[in-house]
């Protein structure tokens, strides 16, 4: 399967989920994953906050010491399944990136592409991009090695922040899976550069 920026561990949890298990990874305490900042926290503090990750990958390049987190939690129930998933990255121990996908009905995540479309790049400010698409699931601080992103941390890239969202899955049919992310990178001033978006509709296998 391939889905869109952000979902590949969602989509596969819930197309095995829909495949007749019943939970896959552990809760995590979702309503500190929602308040988090850039430089929020630090890697002493995300076990204390939300347990152990599924998983824990360490680098160092030029730019600095990298670690990158993971929680996931999915359930299924007789008609769907659903999931949420939380990565962090931290930056010589400084939180410097984090990402939040939910498509649980209490703290689901969305990405609107019409309101999307009045963000203007060189003239729209983080600002003016918080007003109009609504507080991000997900910021990204440059430079970053956090899976996801990389590819887009483009030079003159100072941040991004990213709008995901990510539809249940039926426990019923073909277990197709739908998502949408919106990722607005910002230069070092604080106006967007560039606005990606990212529409799938994905069947499981």
């Amino acid at each position: 399967m391939n889905h869109a920026l952000g979902s590949r561990l969602i989509g596969i949890c819930l197309v095995l989920l829909a495949g007749g298990c019943a939970n896959v990874g552990e809760k995590f305490d979702a309503t500190k994953a929602r308040s988090l900042d850039l430089g929020s926290m630090h890697d002493t503090d995300f076990r204390a906050a939300f347990g152990d990750p599924r998983t824990d990958i360490k680098q160092s390049s030029d730019s600095g010491s990298f670690e990158e987190v993971t929680y996931l939690y999915a359930h299924a129930d007789l008609s769907n399944a659903q999931a949420r998933q939380l990565s962090l990255e931290f930056r010589d121990g400084v939180l410097n990136a984090f990402n939040y996908l939910s498509s649980f009905d209490e703290d689901k995540t969305t990405a609107d592409t019409q309101k999307m479309e009045s963000v203007k790049k060189g003239v729209s400010t983080k600002t003016d991009v918080l007003a109009i698409l609504g507080a991000p699931s997900g910021k990204v601080k440059c430079p970053t090695q956090m899976t996801d992103f990389v590819k887009y941390a483009k030079p003159g890239v100072a941040e991004m922040w990213c709008w995901a969202a990510f539809g249940s899955v039926s426990t019923f049919g073909d277990h197709s899976t739908n998502s949408t992310v919106i990722v607005v990178s910002f230069n070092p001033s604080g106006v967007a550069t560039d606005v990606i978006t990212q529409q799938q509709n994905s069947a499981g296998q």
